[in-house]
């Protein structure tokens, strides 16, 4: 929890840095547009007005009650319809990027460190949980201000250590804190073990997957491939049987020409006769 409102709140830092910059830009082109403060100083309060309306117009606060109507010279209808436009414009321009899409913008950024924070929460409970448990087992048994004496006593023990030349870590906290360690750490591997084991299971069954695929649409293909060539040899042997026809038809038409001439011939020879 701790750090997800750690995360979401240097984002919120560098999406306001963002937000300021255009939020300036605007103040300053509405009031360039408007001339709320031409010919008065430059103080704080000025200032302060100037970015007081964009900022709440965020909020859909929009004052179109509280536009000044210029000086005498803009005082015209047709100068003041082209002011009022120019505003309006400005103002759809500013809400449609600010409030919808930066916004928008900032939940999804917003919804991505939820999730990454989700992703490494075990791990954080982990390191956590940790942390607790070895400030608790670094803590005194007795209450206050009776822990003064356990205090006193780790002392005592320490210089006695020193002096007897004994600096080996006799501790049951200490240990059971080491125990805890490589009991987390044994766990944290044996876990990265099991998912390298399931991402191997997930890509050689995806390999397999393809491999399926593949055959399958080889088989397809060698199908058309058969199909084609069946296809191709049966239109080559209609191709020939109609070239066959075509030239006996033509055969039948020059044996018919020719009995045509004979036929003429004869009937010619026997006129004559």
């Amino acid at each position: 929890m701790v750090s997800m409102i750690k995360l979401m709140f240097i984002t919120t830092v560098k999406f306001s840095a963002i937000f300021v910059v255009f939020l300036s830009g605007y103040a300053v082109a509405v009031q360039a547009v408007i001339g709320g403060h031409a010919g008065k100083n430059l103080t704080f309060y000025a200032v302060l007005d100037i970015f007081y309306a964009p900022y709440f117009q965020t909020f859909r606060e929009f004052f179109l009650d509280d536009i000044p109507a210029g000086n005498e010279e803009t005082n015209e209808a047709a100068a003041w319809t082209v002011t009022m436009t120019m505003y309006i414009i400005f103002l759809g321009f500013y809400l449609f990027v600010g409030h919808l899409l930066m916004m928008n913008l900032l939940i999804a950024i917003f919804n991505r460190d939820i999730e990454k924070v989700n992703d490494k929460s075990k791990e954080i409970w982990t390191y956590e949980h940790y942390i607790l448990h070895k400030q608790f087992s670094e803590k005194p048994v007795l209450p206050e201000p009776l822990s003064l004496l356990v205090y006193f006593y780790y002392l005592g023990r320490f210089i006695i250590r020193k002096c007897c030349g004994n600096d080996e870590q006799s501790d049951g906290n200490a240990m059971s804190c080491q125990e805890f360690v490589r009991e987390c750490m044994s766990q944290y591997k044996e876990e990265e073990r099991q998912s390298l084991d399931h991402s191997h299971e997930q890509m050689i069954s995806q390999l397999k997957q393809i491999c399926d695929d593949i055959r399958k649409r080889k088989l397809k293909v060698d199908t058309v491939y058969i199909n084609t060539t069946k296809i191709k040899h049966n239109t080559n042997a209609i191709r020939e049987e109609v070239s066959g026809e075509d030239s006996l038809g033509k055969r039948m038409e020059a044996f018919e020409k020719r009995v045509m001439e004979k036929l003429d011939e004869l009937v010619g020879a026997k006129d004559t006769q």
